[in-house]
């Protein structure tokens, strides 16, 4: 179904919006791309109201109005709060578009709003449990160690015990890029 973008709620499910990609070179490319030959893939949605509400296709969406689109094409799901917020994790792990610790946040967030173990949210995610606490292990890390990460100064490899006990600028320095 095409829906005049107009009709797409400017928010996300779980009202937190990614942010830093309208300055890469690979998305002003892919702005060309989408002003040529539209929206591929269909942005999910579900029904808000009058309005329609982003579960998973953001990046798309935002896309879509940066090329000056008038509609885009969606597909409609019911769904809970819960079943919105594991739809539009499940997207973004399986397109790799979550860094790590955006990841591990979104891990976290499943835990703590639908108190879940990280057994329920491998099985939702499709990811190994110890995949699961390996990845949410990085929100113990040092807010430095978190931000080079992201920025991807150094990789996620390095487990926290490299950076406890005060070592994180020695040990940090190992696994810079």
């Amino acid at each position: 179904m095409l829906c005049k973008l107009g009709r797409v709620a400017d928010r996300l499910t779980g009202g937190k919006r990614r942010s830093g990609y309208d300055g890469s070179t690979s998305f002003k490319n892919w702005l060309i791309l989408l002003k040529k030959h539209g929206i591929i893939q269909p942005i999910v949605v579900t029904k808000n109201g009058n309005q329609y509400e982003i579960i998973a296709g953001e990046r798309r969406f935002q896309a879509s109005k940066l090329a000056g689109l008038t509609t885009i094409p969606v597909i409609i799901r019911e769904a809970n709060d819960q079943q919105k917020l594991e739809l539009a994790i499940i997207e973004n792990v399986q397109r790799h578009n979550l860094n790590p610790i955006e990841e591990a946040k979104s891990y976290r967030k499943l835990e703590d709003d639908f108190d879940m173990n990280q057994e329920e949210v491998s099985l939702k995610v499709g990811k190994s449990r110890s995949a699961v606490a390996n990845k949410t292990r990085l929100l113990n890390l040092p807010v430095e160690i978190q931000k080079a990460i992201i920025s991807e100064k150094i990789t996620e490899g390095p487990r926290e015990s490299d950076f406890s006990f005060g070592k994180s600028r020695k040990n940090s320095a190992r696994y810079m890029r």
